[in-house]
């Protein structure tokens, strides 16, 4: 009997033990998590608790684009982002022969080649004079004297309307990339155009579209219930030079908007591959690529063209460019 009770005094204590030793291996473990905590709390006050607004504010300074692809001819406007108040800014090209920049920022390709545009900003901060320099780097492509390729698209709201009455709801119509802020099926014209060097036509209606959403959407649904074929203010030239017309257009009330069977109507596609791409909220190409087909008989109309989703037209470039190269 005695032995049982020592055995199982030993055993208690053994316990004891080991649950002591947990406790203290756990205890050390939370020390060694709280510890590492403050220390990054201490680093991160140590690196930004400091800053004064001024510092904080001259650290968001940017350069809309760091890489720019040109064509010979063309003009792109560069701009310095969240610029401090009383910042002045200076642009310089490395080459002039190659590309010109204005002091407003406006890079003017002049000759295929690559070339460098610096940007200079000078303000204060803290009370101390400070300078920043950012550069662009900007490729040129020489401007073929015939391309036979163009990029047709029609995106409301663009971007040179006033983005700022747009609405939570239209604003689904609207991204960014690269500091600009564009339309969803401009965009996708954009990386088009610059992957395959074609020209691209932009239709513009007559009388402007309204930019908030309910008015839109009202406009858009009197127009396919008249079966209306609103006015293009400007008109396509020399569509005889092009074999392949990308057409890039949203969906509105799971069709083309009307102003699309106006462009149809007013040119002749026989003889043309037409490659479409939409820009809808769900429903896809809504049947249009028939309708497109049934409007231009004379011309190839593809079964292989592109929807994108509008909320993924933000990340869609690598999309664009694999369906391109297929």
């Amino acid at each position: 009997m005695c032995r049982d009770i020592w055995a199982g005094f030993l055993t208690q204590r053994r316990y004891n033990t080991d649950k002591n030793e947990k406790e203290v291996h756990g205890n050390m473990k939370m020390r060694k998590a709280a510890g590492l905590l403050l220390t990054f709390a201490l680093v991160f006050a140590a690196a930004f608790g400091g800053m004064s607004a001024e510092t904080q504010a001259a650290s968001r300074i940017r350069l809309n684009r760091n890489t720019l692809t040109m064509t010979k001819g063309e003009r792109f406007r560069l701009r310095v982002r969240n610029l401090p108040e009383g910042a002045r800014v200076t642009w310089k090209s490395s080459n002039r022969r190659r590309a010109t920049v204005s002091q407003n920022g406006v890079v003017r390709a002049r000759k295929a080649g690559t070339v460098t545009i610096r940007s200079r900003v000078r303000f204060e901060r803290d009370g101390e004079r400070r300078m920043r320099t950012f550069t662009c780097r900007v490729r040129i492509n020489k401007k073929s004297a015939r391309t036979n390729s163009l990029v047709v698209y029609f995106s409301m709201p663009e971007t040179d309307e006033n983005t700022s009455n747009v609405d939570a709801a239209t604003g689904a119509s609207i991204t960014t990339s690269g500091g600009r802020t564009m339309g969803n099926v401009q965009y996708a014209a954009s990386v088009i155009r610059e992957r395959t060097h074609s020209d691209i036509f932009r239709i513009r209606p007559q009388v402007a579209y309204p930019t908030r959403h309910t008015p839109l959407v009202n406009q858009a649904s009197r127009e396919q219930d008249q079966d209306a074929r609103p006015a293009i203010r400007n008109r396509l030239r020399n569509l005889s030079q092009y074999d392949t017309i990308y057409v890039c257009y949203p969906i509105w009330w799971s069709d083309m908007p009307q102003i699309m069977y106006t462009f149809f109507d007013s040119y002749d596609f026989s003889g043309k591959t037409i490659i479409p791409l939409v820009v809808h909220g769900g429903s896809g190409f809504s049947g249009t690529v028939g309708r497109i087909r049934n409007l231009e008989p004379g011309a190839t109309v593809s079964d292989d063209g592109l929807s994108i989703y509008r909320d993924n037209i933000g990340r869609s470039q690598s999309r664009i460019i694999n369906w391109l190269n297929q």
